[in-house]
């Protein structure tokens, strides 16, 4: 079965709580790969992100059915790269996106004479 990043995660990739969500999904799943015997999302985050990393947590276990807990390491290796490429790419969207609105920005200030 293809590893895949959750679709909660996928579709709030715009949401401000995206970052913090992803790091307790990726932290969760590494604690799992330590043997803690809960691999829970911490109670750190802020409520939004909380929910939506707990939700992408149930859709791993879903998509495994079972437990993060007992999923085996090399998969759990595996989301955590697609989670991490997944962050990595948008971020680099949000920088060409704020890159593209800083020239526009400077090009109507400077047709403007500011």
């Amino acid at each position: 079965m293809k590893i895949r990043v959750p679709s909660s995660l996928v579709n709030s990739a715009d949401s401000p709580f995206i970052v913090e969500a992803v790091y307790f999904v990726v932290r969760a799943l590494r604690n799992a790969l330590r043997g803690y015997p809960k691999a829970e999302v911490s109670t750190e985050p802020s409520p939004q992100a909380r929910r939506l990393a707990e939700k992408a947590i149930k859709e791993i276990e879903a998509a495994e059915k079972k437990s993060v807990l007992y999923i085996e390491d090399h998969r759990i290796n595996e989301y955590i790269s697609k989670l991490q490429a997944f962050l990595t790419n948008r971020t680099a969207q949000d920088s060409n996106a704020l890159l593209t609105d800083a020239r526009r920005i400077l090009r109507t200030m400077r047709s403007h004479g500011t």
